[in-house]
């Protein structure tokens, strides 16, 4: 099933920019705007990576979520959405400006809620996977993040940033 990020719904993002500098991690493990805010956290137990997102909008319908890719191109799309009041969660993948999604969800859903314009969503993914398209989180990947609401197109939208997620594990 293909999902066309234009025709999807209005997007949380527009103007996205990096999280460290080119050649630096981000030791924080979090990156937050005004109506944005992502965080997450090496779960060692369980080998995942737990991810929060708190987003505010006023659109009925709207994404928040991220990319995960190699050198400077989203491939690993992760994220929760909005439509109709109604939350899911995204696990896909980038495919000629599209988000595919995976046939195989192996993200597990922790957490989801929408009160007063603010989506928090929390979910795990495992930091290895056999889905192809999944980004490998044992390694460094370049990461893209969004900063604020309005439509997107992939190919316009994000500036790369270094993120090693097992790093996180003392971070809550």
């Amino acid at each position: 099933m293909l999902l066309h990020l234009l025709a999807l719904v209005p997007l949380l993002t527009v103007n996205a920019k990096s999280l460290a500098a080119d050649d630096e991690k981000n030791v924080e493990c979090s990156y937050k705007t005004e109506d944005y805010s992502l965080s997450w956290k090496y779960d060692e137990p369980s080998s995942d990576v737990v991810f929060k997102i708190m987003a505010r909008s006023t659109l009925k319908n709207f994404w928040a979520g991220f990319f995960l890719g190699n050198d400077d191109q989203p491939r690993d799309s992760l994220g929760a959405f909005v439509r109709n009041g109604q939350i899911g969660l995204l696990d896909g993948y980038t495919s000629g400006g599209r988000v595919v999604l995976d046939n195989t969800t192996n993200v597990q859903a922790l957490l989801f809620d929408l009160q007063d314009d603010v989506l928090t969503a929390e979910f795990a993914r495992p930091v290895s996977s056999s889905d192809p398209t999944d980004a490998d989180l044992t390694e460094c990947v370049v990461s893209f993040y969004s900063t604020s609401p309005a439509r997107i197109s992939i190919s316009s939208l994000f500036f790369a940033a270094q993120m090693c997620f097992v790093d996180c594990s003392a971070v809550s």
